[in-house]
């Protein structure tokens, strides 16, 4: 067991108790990228984390398996995912050698993993909470490391990295003498086959004015349609090295000028195409009022021949100010700055483009049912399983 991980004591409990929470897990996930973040670096002349060092460990269990397995079909399923996962490697070569230049594989874990990429580390936890939580818990781990860490590239590496820990436990299981030890293999054979598949991912872009509940609802999307959430305010806050919890209107910098604004979109648009070219979809939560904001984001989906859903999140002016005024109670603040900036939204939101018309749906997210219509009106338009 990957000694970061394992020798924290929810997940050492989970297979046993199972005693997960959204609130647990993001306890477990601050801790584990509080531990990355301190982890020094491998120093440049080790091999610890080196695509070469990586490569070998995952073919050294598949040779292993691929010695002892007496059933055919079994072992064809195996030698095919090796194939997959030999074409993975050399294809993500670079980014292997990119992210160990730049700091990114630490001495954490344990034993031959004392060196390597904190998506490797990360992996193993998603995979843990999958098995024994559920998939739910997962991707909200996903979103929220990514959130604190701004590490959005280990994307690209992740799913190679959990399709590694499947298959080591895929022969963990074998070695077990379990009586059902065949199925637990053979469930985590599947497991793995699903992380070597490129899955066609779409782009869900949020639009709406302050108080018309976009993070609510896209925080709703994370954990029924397993989207990875993109948020204004966290990258806005992270290009002015602010933390994503601090609070951005008690800083000596004004971070809302036109241009941190435009900066914004344009990294929000570079997050965009960095998690849809790894398969992952992405839901945008930003008032995303203007329609060269919208184009921006929009691109990056149409340029991958990928689909893009733009949600108009709505209410009446009258429950748009209600929820500031409660968010501002609640805060403990004054009301009025925040409803000046919501009347200003109003008066310069752009309207949309026939062009965007095909691409919008509109949500009022006063209805009693709003999350149900939205993930409703999101698998209609596009066509999930």
């Amino acid at each position: 067991m990957n000694e970061s991980i394992g020798h924290h004591p929810l997940l050492g409990n989970l297979p046993r108790r199972g005693e997960l929470s959204l609130a647990s897990i993001d306890e477990l996930v601050e801790r584990l990228e509080n531990c990355h973040e301190r982890a020094a670096q491998v120093a440049a002349d080790s091999e610890l984390g080196s695509p070469e060092a990586t490569e070998r460990l995952l073919a050294r269990e598949f040779a292993w398996l691929e010695k002892r397995l007496r059933d055919e079909s079994d072992l064809q399923r195996l030698q095919a995912l090796s194939i997959r996962a030999e074409e993975a490697h050399r294809r993500l070569h670079e980014t292997f050698v990119s992210r160990r230049r730049d700091g990114c594989v630490r001495e954490i874990g344990g034993g031959e993993w004392r060196g390597c990429d904190v998506a490797c580390d990360l992996a193993y936890l998603l995979v843990a909470l999958e098995v024994c939580g559920g998939i739910t818990f997962s991707r909200h781990a996903l979103n929220h490391y990514l959130e604190l860490s701004g590490d959005y590239e280990l994307v690209r590496l992740l799913d190679h990295y959990k399709l590694y820990h499947a298959v080591a436990w895929a022969k963990a299981a074998w070695q077990s003498d379990a009586d059902d030890r065949l199925d637990v293999f053979r469930h985590y054979l599947t497991l793995a086959e699903r992380y070597a598949e490129f899955r066609f991912p779409y782009l869900v872009i949020g639009v709406g004015v302050s108080g018309s509940g976009k993070s609510r609802f896209t925080g709703e999307m994370v954990r029924r349609l397993g989207s990875i959430r993109l948020r204004s305010d966290v990258e806005r806050k992270r290009l002015h090295s602010l933390f994503p919890q601090a609070d951005s209107h008690r800083q000596a910098v004004d971070i809302y000028t036109p241009e941190a604004t435009r900066q914004t979109y344009r990294q929000l648009a570079k997050l965009t195409g960095i998690l849809l070219e790894s398969g992952l979809p992405t839901c945008i939560d930003a008032t995303c009022l203007k329609q060269e904001q919208r184009e921006l984001l929009r691109e990056q989906a149409e340029a991958r021949g990928l689909p893009v859903l733009m949600v108009s999140f709505e209410a009446d002016v009258a429950n748009l100010r209600r929820r500031i005024e409660k968010r501002a109670r609640r805060a403990g603040e004054s009301p009025v700055a925040g409803l000046a900036v919501l009347e200003q939204q109003l008066a310069e939101r752009d309207p949309f483009a026939d062009d965007e018309r095909h691409q919008l749906v509109h949500l009022d997210t006063t209805a009693p049912n709003a999350s149900e219509n939205l993930v409703e009106l999101i698998h209609q338009h596009m066509r999930l399983p």
